[in-house]
């Protein structure tokens, strides 16, 4: 029967952070319910408001955000592309990057 089954329920304070992002997430909405019917009336404004809102991460949650939330470490974009070796692809033709003087495909003649 289905009411003999027993379903694991998450920590307290698991339930609690899970129960404050919705909450969060709600609280987004609203806003985007609200600037949409401000949008109603100018709809030309709606593309350019959604645009920004999305360039100031404000339609989901960041990166860091998730992070700090979670407690875990973050590090930005930046930080990792700095730590990532530059490396010149071989030029196109499968020759190798020695045989390569740096004018681009085709420029051997």
């Amino acid at each position: 029967m289905a009411s003999d089954a027993e379903a694991p329920l998450a920590p307290l304070s698991e339930q609690h952070r899970i129960v404050s992002a919705i909450e969060s997430y709600f609280t987004r909405l609203d806003d985007a319910v609200a600037d949409a019917g401000a949008g109603a009336a100018q709809p030309e404004a709606v593309g350019p408001r959604c645009l920004k809102a999305a360039v100031e991460g404000r339609l989901v949650p960041t990166e860091a955000e998730l992070a700090r939330a979670e407690g875990r470490s973050y590090e930005p974009g930046l930080g990792v592309l700095t730590r990532i070796p530059r490396r010149t692809p071989p030029p196109l033709g499968g020759r190798g990057a020695s045989e390569d003087d740096g004018q681009g495909p085709g420029a051997h003649g």
